[in-house]
């Protein structure tokens, strides 16, 4: 009686379970291998903690900046249209994208995996797997996928989310010349950029960047001063052979005058 009552408490478990996975949107089946699975952030997926990305709601957001995403409604468009286009790549990335704003991240790396899967090249699911591990620090990844989707990115289409996450990339590896070239190029592309005029303005005044910068000024001043010495001894070497040249003439002409 008691192990029919376990099997009972069982079976309702899993049933509830079961019902609980089918009303959460889902990319389905994870994919079995894709030519990015090499990455430490990918291989190390069932391990990382979940991160919210808030930020990332800007990607769904058709009215107003301001106004707060609906995230149940949202979900409930995503399992529709789902349902409608089984197949569709973008869907596959926003239902990616979805998770990243709940902070699941094996959901939304494994929907980004799905969709390389089938398109190795898809530069948003690159720069959207690029920027999860970002947020993970997996730095060399992050910019490996970041400069894969750059290479991949059609002529036609805007590169400043890249450039920025390129920027952001550099800030954290603390290669901060390299972090201001990004910033101001995502502010060419996109002016206006409230984060990249943020980040622009930390590394320019990190004082590693400063220190760099009075390094550089430092050294241009030691060279300026040695070519200024050799110049100036130069100067001297020619006066020096200049005046012996006169006293050598001046004394041949008094022996002639002799």
């Amino acid at each position: 009686m008691k192990r029919k009552k376990l099997s009972s408490l069982s079976q309702s478990n899993a049933s509830g379970s079961k019902a609980k996975k089918d009303n959460s949107v889902s990319c389905g089946k994870t994919a079995n291998s894709t030519i990015y699975d090499h990455l430490k952030g990918i291989q190390n997926r069932h391990r990382h903690p979940h991160i919210a990305e808030p930020e990332v709601a800007s990607l769904f957001h058709k009215g107003p900046e301001n106004t707060q995403l609906d995230l149940a409604e949202l979900e409930k468009k995503l399992m529709k249209t789902r349902r409608e286009k089984p197949q569709s790549i973008h869907i596959l990335n926003s239902i990616g994208n979805f998770w990243r704003i709940k902070g699941n991240t094996l959901y939304a790396i494994e929907c980004f995996r799905k969709v390389l899967s089938h398109s190795p090249g898809n530069v948003d699911a690159l720069l959207n797997l690029a920027r999860l591990l970002l947020q993970l620090h997996y730095l060399d990844d992050a910019l490996y996928l970041t400069q894969t989707s750059l290479s991949k990115l059609p002529n036609h289409q805007n590169a400043w989310l890249h450039h920025f996450t390129l920027g952001e990339i550099h800030k954290a590896y603390g290669h901060y010349q390299k972090a201001i070239y990004h910033s101001q190029l995502t502010l060419e592309l996109k002016p206006g950029f409230e984060p990249a005029k943020t980040l622009l303005q930390e590394v320019e005044t990190h004082p590693s960047n400063t220190i760099t910068n009075c390094t550089f000024v430092i050294i241009l001043l030691l060279i300026f001063g040695v070519l200024f010495g050799v110049v100036h001894s130069g100067h001297k070497e020619i006066g020096k052979t200049q005046r012996s040249f006169n006293r050598a003439m001046a004394m041949k002409c008094l022996k002639k005058q002799r």
